[in-house]
């Protein structure tokens, strides 16, 4: 049998060129198929899908329901995972804004912020950006300043606060600002410079509610002078966790319509807070501070007329604890001083060992308001033992819990430990 003859080199060529375009060509043709093949299954997968059969307002409500807090971005969470599902399903989460408004980041993720937020609508915005702000995140901030009603900042700097600010004219309708600096399990502080801070909350002239959480103010020359303010006219609640060097901005603040105000581990002398509050003579309904040795003089100079319902006072260590309870024990009576209290609270920190005259003076205190106070906590951040305390003393907390306030001494009640009360009468 007679062998083929070879091919040459320009034949060869020539055929693996045709079989590779007959190759490409029957990708194309099975790529076409398959392209044809999913839209006819999302047409069966859409006509079997109860949930595209139904009207938008209800498929959209069972969006809204498979929400999680916090609504962080990713493919195997609602809302981006609707997008996955079918195209049923992406008109309806594309047609539903609400699943839109709010995203957490804690990666800087500008694209992702800048295909999310459309989506929104006209919606008011809520944005916690944990580690996300840099130029292109403030630029996307500007763009939709308007629309932003709740913003949290968290792990950033001053320079990036600055470039915030030069990227947006105003937060019009911002009504909460919530500055974050927890960063790790150590509970390191974040700091900032004054002048940041206080040009962000210039940016914000409506805020309702401001909150700071592990931040230390630096000082840096302020671009506010010793006889400028900012007003902030309808702050209501200012609540900080651990704010180092608070008397940096609380000097330059006016806050008219303040009814809480919440600094338990503030550093800030007694002076300057008494003057931020006969500057701002605010509406105070609940005041929440650590106990230094001249906040007496503070709370003599709570005006009758306050409407101060809710004191929290937290104490360390004997010589303040002392003092806090010797200095409520001398406050003038409730015609004259705190006379709307209705719950007052106590936390002791630190093992001290309660001493009897210290429930007498709390007893001097409170007697008289028998009939205005509802709620009296002692907190006790120790496990040692309560003391032991002679009938009388206890009859006399017992005469008050029988007028109808609910009192509280022993630990925190989220130990749910038994109460001072509660010991037996006998011990």
């Amino acid at each position: 049998m007679d062998s083929q003859p070879a091919l040459s080199v320009t034949k060869l060529e020539a055929r693996i060129a045709q079989i590779s375009s007959d190759i490409a060509l029957q990708q194309k043709v099975l790529k076409n198929l398959e392209r044809t093949k999913s839209a006819a299954q999302r047409q069966l997968n859409a006509i079997r899908d109860p949930v595209a059969r139904l009207p938008l307002e209800i498929s959209s409500e069972i969006f809204l329901g498979c929400l999680t807090s916090p609504r962080k971005p990713g493919a195997h969470v609602a809302p981006l995972l609707f997008l996955n599902i079918c195209n049923a399903w992406t008109d309806i989460a594309l047609s539903t804004p609400a699943l839109w408004d709010t995203i957490e980041l804690n990666f800087r993720g500008a694209d992702c912020l800048r295909s999310w937020v459309p989506r929104a609508g006209r919606r008011t915005l809520t944005v916690a950006l944990n580690r996300g702000l840099d130029h292109s995140v403030a630029a996307i901030l500007g763009q939709y300043a308007t629309q932003l009603k709740h913003l949290t900042l968290g792990e950033e700097v001053d320079d990036e606060l600055y470039t915030l600010a030069a990227a947006v004219e105003s937060f019009p309708h911002l009504d909460a600002l919530l500055i974050d600096c927890l960063s790790d399990e150590y509970g390191d502080f974040g700091a900032f410079h004054s002048s940041a801070v206080l040009e962000l909350l210039r940016l914000a002239p409506n805020l309702v509610e401001l909150a700071f959480d592990s931040l230390q103010i630096l000082n840096n020359g302020t671009h506010f002078g010793p006889g400028d303010k900012l007003i902030l006219s309808r702050l209501k609640s200012f609540k900080s966790s651990e704010l180092k060097n608070a008397e940096r901005i609380l000097p330059c603040l006016i806050t008219p319509a303040l009814d809480t105000l919440v600094l338990p581990y503030a550093s800030i002398c007694d002076a300057d807070l008494s003057l931020f509050l006969r500057r701002s003579s605010p509406p105070l309904k609940k005041l929440v501070l650590d106990y230094k040795g001249a906040l007496g003089e503070l709370l003599i100079q709570i005006p009758s007329e306050s409407s101060v319902t809710h004191l929290e006072l937290n104490a360390y260590g004997w010589p303040h604890v002392d003092n806090l309870l010797r200095t409520l024990e001398d406050l003038p009576g409730p015609s004259d001083s705190l006379p709307n209290l209705r719950r007052l609270s106590i936390i002791i920190r630190g093992s001290l060992t309660l001493q009897p005259s210290w429930y007498h003076a709390l007893l001097r205190f409170l007697s008289p308001r028998c009939t205005i106070i509802t709620h009296f906590d002692l907190f006790r951040y120790s496990y040692e033992p309560p003391p032991v305390v002679d009938g009388d003393l206890r009859e006399a907390f017992r005469r008050l819990v029988d007028g109808g306030m609910q009192v509280w001494i022993g630990p925190d009640k989220h130990n749910y430990l038994p109460g001072w009360l509660q010991q037996p009468s006998d011990q």
